[in-house]
């Protein structure tokens, strides 16, 4: 038997979680005067009320390795296989984390996973590991699988405003400044696990429709094509988007899924975005 360990930025659906037994390691969100544990001690709802009056920006911190040991002990317990499925190393410490607890438990069957992604993507390759190891797939096939959506699923987001990626030291002053007055409006994706520019277009409904055409010209359209509108706290304009993506790409009407905590603190409220993969692809 195969278990699934994930994060807490993955943001896998609570049905997902508990249909599959799944365990989900929370990263932190760390204010000035207190520390939160990503959406345990604190919901998204909470985290994007509090997060425009905070003066000073919050930071994030990955899970302690003790929590990883913990859970790979745990599920290890009745002979079964680990896998850790992770928000990309390139943006959080919680695959050292993880390969740390692995390397502390050597006589375990733990596998740490580096998604080289977040949010829906990483949530998509949480589900479909879980139904394959259902299904009796082998270790191997399980990370076979998961390679294949690495490289080629795709998540394209697009932000309200540059106060968040400026705070965070992601662009300038005088870049944020400039972005600003022109009304270029940047479409980001990651791009081997980093934060990378896909796109500059003018005016954000251009930035969806951008987002969209991508999806059709590089995963393709119908029943197959499987997508989830992200957002941090706009779920209006997600729901809008979701009917745009159903009527565009004539395929089932994406999941809605809210951006957690600790990725908020980096994109800020009102961001949205996609991502896409086809189940031809596996």
């Amino acid at each position: 038997m195969i278990r699934i360990v994930t994060d807490s930025t993955a943001n896998v659906p609570t049905a997902v979680v508990e249909r599959y037994g799944i365990e989900v390691v929370p990263l932190r969100v760390i204010f000035p005067d207190i520390t939160y544990r990503d959406q345990v001690d604190i919901t998204a709802e909470e985290f994007y009320r509090l997060l425009p009056h905070c003066e000073t920006l919050p930071t994030t911190s990955q899970p302690p390795a003790s929590e990883f040991e913990d859970a790979f002990r745990r599920l290890s317990q009745d002979g079964s296989q680990v896998i850790a499925i992770l928000i990309s190393s390139k943006l959080s410490g919680t695959v050292a984390s993880a390969t740390a607890a692995q390397r502390a438990l050597p006589d375990l069957p733990v596998t740490v996973f580096d998604s080289w992604t977040t949010s829906a993507l990483q949530a998509f390759m949480v589900e479909h590991a879980a139904e394959k190891a259902a299904q009796g797939a082998t270790m191997q096939e399980v990370v076979q699988d998961l390679e294949v959506l690495k490289a080629r699923s795709q998540i394209l987001f697009t932000i309200e405003t540059f106060r968040y990626l400026q705070k965070g030291g992601r662009i300038g002053n005088a870049s944020a400044l400039a972005a600003s007055v022109l009304r270029i409006q940047p479409i980001l994706t990651l791009n081997q696990g980093v934060v990378d520019v896909w796109g500059k277009v003018r005016g954000k409904r251009r930035a969806l429709q951008v987002m969209m055409e991508t999806a059709r010209e590089r995963g393709g359209t119908g029943e197959g094509l499987r997508v989830a509108v992200v957002h941090a706290s706009a779920p209006d304009v997600a729901a809008e988007m979701a009917d745009d993506v159903t009527r565009q790409l004539q395929c089932p009407r994406p999941e809605l899924m809210q951006i957690s905590p600790v990725i908020g603190t980096h994109v800020g409220p009102g961001a949205i975005g996609l991502g896409y993969y086809h189940r031809d692809w596996l």
